[in-house]
């Protein structure tokens, strides 16, 4: 570091950094704040394993190859800069020598992969060989966005082991920001690949739940004393104020203090905490009155997102309707082939309520147990429409295939199409949000203690991706931000079928009450019109005129 002129000596964040890059486990994800200088104290860290064996082979990915090159091209620099690395400058006679692969000059065996490669994630990494993986910021907004997207990025970071050598001293080491405290490919690795992870935020946090017990030791042990101060001598409380000052709230503490949930509570807009969890049997309340209060918390499993960890039930229920007085409807979601699934949801409305009473997802096709199973949940709950989602046409399929199985049962239900021509993702959340985020929807217990335990027992985030909870709570207005949305699709287009209805009757109710007017300003065969010019002139409506004709007869006494 004093011989590159970027400072006297490492401060103590950036020790504790060089430690763990070189003590540290062999599978390894660092998270520091902007500025801390992580990926030179990596590419250090890597020339020093090359100084030490020159053998070693280094690979660089970063989300681009620019970046990727970015950081050999520095390496390249250094070694040729520094007197006691120049031994190590590449001979282009012998070797490679640019900044995308170079051999260093101490390599005595020129093999098939450099001593240091640059990729970048998206590129070929299959057929390189590397005792070292350097990761660095490979998760960025443009390649986490979505569902698939994050899949895709998984996918091509488990090449990582496979193009690993095999020894002791092999390792993997991510660099990077999580963008999102619940899916991030970091907390990925470290809950399903057994990978250790560290936290160097720029301030000693109050609240270390971000952290998940990753906090690194020496912002830890500054704990509770020095809370809000900086964490690293090399950034005062004034630079670390200026650099805030020209962030969002949302980009520091995502940037600056390691904290994705504020940047999780703008992208998603369902929430697990706006529904209101009751046990529906016989009745369904009549008014619900919502309270987001501890005391009102559900002990079910909720599988939000980490801002979102909890359901709550309402504060008060008042009335008691009987379920088979309430509209019912059976909302089907067929699936289009490939991993989709068959998607169910039975949806009762009263009063400006939902009811959420049940709701499952088939997979592997339709059958006739599948068609039995449909016509029973019909049956259960007194359905009275069927909804059928007919974008792919195939509505008369439905009433030739289901009707003999609904008559066999004794469920009387119409089949109705459905169909939508925008985006499928913005028209699920602009039916739903409103909806939940007035709290009016309603979800029965024991839909929500099936549906964790599917996701439960999921193998994968492919099979945990056909969970109705997980689909709702990571839904966003980005194109395939869901591997699958079948159920909530299910779910809303029932809501959206009853909101459909309200406002025709609203719109019929107006139709009535415009012809009553013009009723009412008509002469009748001896001249007497009940709204006539002087009450309209004075504004009357017709109920005070109603109330004016009574009046003039005398009281009913």
């Amino acid at each position: 570091m004093r011989q590159t002129g970027m400072s006297d000596s490492p401060t103590p964040v950036q020790l504790q950094i060089l430690d763990y890059l070189e003590t540290g486990p062999k599978r390894r994800v660092i998270c520091a704040f902007r500025g801390v200088g992580k990926s030179s104290l990596s590419a250090m860290y890597l020339l020093y394993r090359l100084y030490m064996n020159p053998e070693e082979k280094c690979l660089v990915v970063s989300a681009s190859m620019s970046r990727a090159e970015a950081l050999t091209a520095w390496m390249l620099k250094t070694i040729a800069d520094l007197p006691f690395l120049q031994h190590m400058q590449p001979n282009a006679f012998d070797g490679r020598y640019s900044r995308i692969a170079f051999d260093v000059g101490s390599c005595k065996y020129i093999e098939q992969s450099a001593s240091v490669t640059a990729r970048g994630v998206t590129g070929q990494i299959t057929g390189a060989r590397a005792s070292i993986i350097l990761a660095d910021d490979v998760e960025t907004v443009q390649t986490c966005l979505t569902e698939t997207q994050r899949q895709k990025l998984r996918t091509t970071l488990n090449e990582a082991e496979v193009v690993l050598k095999p020894g002791e001293n092999s390792e993997v080491i991510y660099l990077g920001t999580p963008h999102s405290a619940t899916d991030s490919i970091y907390f990925a690795l470290e809950r399903d690949l057994n990978y250790d992870i560290r936290f160097w935020p720029s301030r000693i946090p109050d609240d270390i739940t971000p952290y998940k017990g990753h906090l690194a030791p020496l912002i830890a042990a500054q704990r509770p004393d020095r809370i809000g101060r900086p964490s690293d001598i090399r950034f005062s409380e004034d630079e670390l104020m200026q650099r805030e000052l020209s962030m969002s709230t949302v980009q520091n503490q995502l940037q600056m203090m390691l904290n994705p949930s504020l940047l999780d509570l703008q992208r998603y807009p369902l929430r697990c905490a706006d529904l209101m969890v009751i046990d529906i049997d016989r009745h369904v309340p009549e008014v619900m009155l919502y309270e987001k209060h501890k005391h009102y918390i559900v002990d079910v499993p909720c599988m939000g997102m980490q801002h979102d960890p909890h359901f709550y039930r309402p504060r008060d229920q008042q009335g008691s309707l009987p379920v088979d007085e309430a509209p019912t409807v059976c909302s089907i979601d067929p699936s289009a082939g490939g991993g989709d699934a068959f998607a169910v949801c039975v949806v009762s409305a009263w009063g400006g309520n939902y009811f959420i009473r049940e709701s499952y997802g088939v997979t592997g096709g339709v059958n006739e147990a599948l068609w039995k199973r449909v016509a029973m949940t019909c049956k259960e709950y007194g359905v009275n429409e069927i909804l059928v989602e007919t974008n792919f046409g195939g509505l008369s399929i439905y009433q030739s295939v289901l009707a003999p199985y609904l008559r066999a049962v004794g469920a009387e239900c119409r089949l109705e199409p459905v169909r939508a021509n925008i985006q499928k993702e913005r028209r699920i959340i602009d039916t739903m949000a409103p909806l939940v985020q007035t709290h009016r929807v309603a979800i029965d217990r024991r839909v929500v203690e099936r549906d964790y335990e599917l996701a439960k027992n999921a193998k994968d985030e492919r099979e945990l991706s056909y969970s109705l909870i997980h689909q709702y709570s990571r839904i966003t207005y980005d194109r395939g931000s869901l591997l699958h949305d079948d159920q909530l699709d299910a779910l809303a287009y029932a809501c959206q079928w009853f909101q459909d209805q309200a406002a025709l009757d609203q719109k019929s109710r107006a139709r009535d009450r415009s012809m009553e007017l013009l009723l009412a300003s008509t002469e009748d065969e001896s001249g007497y019109a009940l709204m006539n010019v002087q009450r309209q002139a004075m504004g009357m409506t017709l109920e005070q005129c109603r109330q004016a004709d009574s009046s003039s007869y005398g009281s009913w006494i």
